[in-house]
Order: C-alpha cells, then sequence, then structure tokens
C-alpha cells in the first residue's frame, strides 16, 4: 500500500512538472477548457437575469380622453416616463436583449371622469420573460380640458453693439391660446416672447430689418415660468421682426438758433442759450451719421425781447437720416438788461468786531470798490451805499492778511462787487 501511494505521487509529481515548464502544453490546456465551456453552455442554455433601465412608456388611450374632454396633468405625471424591467433570458439571448425588446403600456382610454387613478404598467417582451418591473405602478391625475387665450409680450435679453439702434420688436400674434389640464392652464397669466439680442448684428452699416426666432414662455402671476411640456395648441417659437440701424449721438448747435439779436429792447442783451435736449440719437447709414456737422434747429425770434424766452422749436433733419425720438426741443434764452461797472474810489475800510483795549491798525485803509449793475440802476447807487469791511471778532494780537467783505443794498448781489485789492494787511495790537 505504501509503495503504490509512493507511486502515484511520483507520478503526479512528473505530471505537474512536465505541465509547469512546458508553455505549449498550458495553451493546449487553456483551450481544451474553454472548448468544454462553451459545448456545455450550449447543452444546457441556462437563464439568465438582465436589468434594463431607462424604458419608455407609451400611453395609449388619449385620444378617448380628448373625446371625453379629459386632460393628464403633466405638471404631476409627465407623459415621457421611463422605467426599470428585469427579463429572465437564455444564455444564448443575453446580449440580444434590450430598450427595443420590451414594450411599456399604460391604458388610459377606460378613464371617464377626472381624477386620480392607480394605473399598472403593463410590460412585455419579445426575448425571455418579465421578472420585475419599477414600478409596476402610476399616479395619474386626470382633470378637464380647459383652453385660455393670454396676451403676449416680450422681453429682451442682452444688448446691440455700441453704435446700433433697434425699433420696437413686432411679433406675428398679440395673443396665443393654450389648453391643457384646467387646474393647469388656471395659473398661466401671461406669454412672453423672449428676444436674445447678443450677437444680433455684427458691424452694422445700414439701417436693415432682421428675423429672429424667439421662444414663447407661459408665465404665472408671481413671473415663474410654466413648463411647456404641461400645454398644447400653442406656438413654442415665433418670429420676431426688429428694424435695426447705426446710430450716433449728435449734440444741437445754438449758434444760428435765435434771429433779432440786435434788435432786443434797448439797453438789454441775450447772456446764454441753452437747448434741452443739448443732443440727440440719430440713425442712417453708417458713412452719412458720422459725416454730419451738429444739427442745427429753426430759428427763434426775440425781436424786441427784454425778459427770458423759453420756447419749443423743431430740429433739422438732414435727409437720409431719422431721429430716433422726437424732433421737438425747447430752446432756453437768458435776456437781460445791460450791466455797466461803477467804481467808488478810496473807499473807506470799515473794521468790525474789535475788541476793548486794543488797536487795529488797516493797510491799506482805502480801496478801489467796483460794482457791475443795470443800466437803469446805476445812478442809484452812491460811495456810501457800499461799504467795504474787515471782520476782526475773535482775533488775537498779531498780524493778518483778510478778505475784504462789503455791506451792501438788499437789490445787489455779491457777486456783482469786488475791490482792489481784495485782501488787506490788518494788525492787532
Amino acid at each position: 500500500m505504501e509503495k503504490g501511494e509512493g507511486r502515484i505521487i511520483k507520478f503526479l509529481s512528473g505530471l505537474w512538472g512536465l505541465v509547469r515548464n512546458n508553455i505549449w502544453l498550458k495553451i493546449v490546456a487553456l483551450i481544451f477548457a474553454m472548448i468544454l465551456w462553451s459545448y456545455v453552455l450550449a447543452d444546457t442554455n441556462p437563464m439568465r437575469e438582465k436589468n434594463i433601465v431607462n424604458i419608455p412608456i407609451q400611453f395609449i388611450g388619449l385620444d378617448e380622453l380628448t373625446d371625453r374632454g379629459l386632460s393628464v396633468r403633466t405638471s404631476k405625471t409627465p407623459l415621457a416616463l421611463q422605467i426599470q424591467v428585469s427579463v429572465d433570458v437564455r444564455q444564448s439571448s443575453y446580449t440580444m436583449l434590450n430598450s427595443q425588446n420590451i414594450d411599456a403600456v399604460v391604458d388610459l382610454s377606460k378613464i371617464a371622469v377626472p381624477g386620480t387613478y392607480m394605473l399598472s404598467v403593463d410590460t412585455t417582451t419579445s426575448i425571455g420573460q418579465v421578472a420585475s418591473v419599477n414600478p409596476r405602478e402610476l399616479k395619474i391625475e386626470v382633470d378637464r380640458t380647459a383652453q385660455v387665450v393670454v396676451p403676449l409680450t416680450f422681453s429682451l435679453k442682452g444688448a446691440l453693439p455700441e453704435g446700433c439702434w433697434m425699433g420696437q420688436p413686432q411679433l406675428p400674434v398679440s395673443n396665443v391660446t393654450v389648453r391643457g389640464a384646467e387646474q393647469d392652464v388656471k395659473r398661466i397669466s401671461k406669454a412672453v416672447c423672449e428676444i436674445t439680442l447678443d450677437n444680433l448684428v455684427e458691424n452694422l452699416k445700414y439701417a436693415s430689418t432682421i428675423d429672429i426666432a424667439a421662444p414663447v414662455k407661459l408665465m404665472d402671476d408671481s413671473g415663474q415660468e410654466l413648463y411647456r411640456a404641461y400645454f398644447e395648441s400653442y406656438e413654442d417659437t415665433l418670429i420676431a421682426t426688429i428694424d435695426v440701424a447705426p446710430k450716433r449721438t449728435i449734440g444741437i448747435s445754438t449758434a444760428d438758433a435765435v434771429t433779432g439779436a440786435n434788435e432786443l429792447a434797448s439797453g438789454y442783451e441775450i447772456v446764454s442759450i441753452e437747448i434741452v435736449p443739448s443732443s440727440v440719437d440719430i440713425i442712417g447709414d453708417y458713412e452719412l451719421i458720422n459725416s454730419l456737422p451738429p444739427l442745427s434747429v429753426i430759428k427763434v425770434s426775440v425781436r424786441g425781447a427784454s425778459e427770458p424766452v423759453t420756447v419749443k422749436t423743431k430740429l433739422i433733419i438732414p435727409d437720409g437720416v431719422r431721429l430716433t425720438g422726437t424732433d421737438e426741443v425747447e430752446i432756453r434764452i437768458d435776456i437781460r438788461e445791460k450791466e455797466e461797472e461803477k467804481i467808488f474810489n478810496n473807499s473807506l475800510v470799515s473794521v468790525v468786531g474789535t475788541q476793548t483795549g486794543t488797536k487795529v491798525t488797516v493797510t491799506p485803509g482805502f480801496v478801489d470798490v467796483h460794482i457791475l449793475v443795470p443800466l437803469s440802476k446805476l445812478e442809484l447807487y452812491v460811495p456810501d451805499s457800499v461799504v467795504p469791511f474787515v471782520d476782526v471778532a475773535g482775533l488775537s494780537k498779531g498780524s493778518y492778511t483778510l478778505l475784504l467783505q462789503f455791506r451792501l443794498p438788499a437789490d445787489l448781489p455779491q457777486e456783482k462787487v469786488s475791490a482792489l485789492p481784495k485782501e488787506v494787511n490788518v494788525t492787532i495790537e
């Protein structure tokens, strides 16, 4: 017995050494094993389980639902749902099984009144046998079908490049008709056509009209968008028509804005001319609008005027040019009585604010006072009516350079009075 066991062990050891040291025997053994495994599989063809995901559900009976005046509330249960199915399939067909071989159906044809329903998902396959479905049932909410006509507006997103003008977008319709489940339709407040301006035009040289596709969005009262998939019977994209053109901001000249400037009432003159607005936006061909000088206005007559004039007038627009706004402007002409300078020589500089026990010396003590007044009042002002002074209140002993101040009649503005010199030296002892 011991000799037999020894011979077996010796034989197996020799066989293992032969296989271990011979690469060709290894390869032959591997091939033989593969052939044997294939034979076993082909002979038994066992069942295997395969999971298939993203299988779309087919909803049937929608026409019958529509005929009864009903709609699925897709805001609650979208009609684009997908499910997962496990299928028992033979090994030989395992690789052939995919979502194309599986049908998942939900039947809506028996629903006759609004309500909430739990409907089974009927699943079949042409290869293998369905083992499980997830989910097996769907909660379907059905409502009466409603229709509403909502106003259509537009919103602008982005901006045109600098130097471009855009007219009011024109839409092909002023409202849209929307159908769907009544509870969802009632939430609609308006429809908005969103127009994107970015990259709409580049290097614009001439006026033109552009058509642009713009999505239509449904909005509720709070401004929240309602998803397009919830509704039917409306166009979700419209073509907006937009006029565009090169634009330039141009000034308005005051040079020739008035006539009769030399025929004002005697003793009066024009002090200033202002046009409001002082510039406007013009549109037209790029070369033309950028070659123009400031625009002119239809002249305003001030003949015989003795007070400020404010009137409306119109711009003169060159051929081939359009305004983006109104052509009316306001011209403001400040007309005042002419003024003349009167000089009071050697006016004594007064001192105010002196403290008891101090001595104040002003150098120079006399200055020349200049006033600018209307001609009709020139003789009303005498030297004593305009008094130059310095205020030393609160100053301690020492030397100072102070700016002259003036006591004036109530009708003589400070800015109309000056003195030479403007400052004086003050010593307090």
